[in-house]
């Protein structure tokens, strides 16, 4: 074969292996049209699942604040409201007044009873007669002390001088003892009436000196 025919022999040749090479190269990893590697297409393929959802915490029942209702009546078996106690229950239930002392609300029919049971607790020596009219005197006396009238009669007990009177009002004495003290009679008795303020009180203590004299007996200080 002479010079000038080999170039049209390896013109073919070179040729095929071109397009050998770039089929190759094509095919190769790392070109632009490779497949996507292992991990990636399973990242891609592969959708993450999703999280569960939490369970939803139902919160506690509030719990009302303030003044809580009145509860509602007690029933009875029957259905009917449960009965309280009656009126004669109520009425014992009242501590009555120890036996043999006077209510205060008894008013003047009780003063003979205050009056025994007093002169028991503190009796007198002095004879009846005289007893009696220490007793009138003594009424007399404690009324003018309290109320202011009549005091005009023992200008001596009273002083013109005396301190300003604060009068009581429906004054009544209810029980009379009188006994020897040092010569003297003195006088203890319960009393009743209403204060300047206007409380009614029975059975109020107080106390008076008094002295037989030529014109009978008289109170004394």
């Amino acid at each position: 074969m002479n010079q000038a025919g080999r170039p049209r022999v390896l013109l073919p040749v070179l040729g095929a292996a071109l397009l050998v090479a770039i089929a190759l190269a094509l095919l190769a990893p790392g070109s632009g049209t490779a497949r996507p590697s292992g991990a990636r297409a399973q990242s891609s393929t592969t959708a993450p699942s999703p999280a569960a959802p939490s369970p939803t915490t139902v919160p506690p029942a509030a719990t009302p604040t303030g003044t809580p209702t009145a509860s509602a009546p007690t029933m009875s078996e029957a259905g009917a409201p449960a009965a309280g106690p009656s009126a004669t229950e109520a009425s014992t239930a009242v501590q009555a007044p120890p036996s043999g002392a006077p209510a205060a609300a008894d008013g003047p029919a009780a003063d003979p009873r205050i009056e025994a049971d007093f002169q028991a607790t503190h009796p007198s020596d002095l004879s009846a007669e005289d007893a009696a009219q220490v007793r009138a005197l003594t009424v007399q006396v404690w009324k003018a002390e309290t109320t202011g009238e009549g005091r005009e009669r023992w200008p001596l007990y009273f002083p013109a001088t005396s301190a300003p009177l604060r009068p009581y009002i429906g004054v009544r004495v209810q029980a009379v003892s009188a006994h020897t003290v040092d010569g003297r009679v003195i006088v203890e008795l319960l009393w009743a009436g209403a204060g300047p303020a206007g409380e009614f009180q029975d059975q109020r203590h107080g106390a008076i000196a008094v002295a037989r004299t030529s014109a009978g007996w008289e109170p004394v200080r």
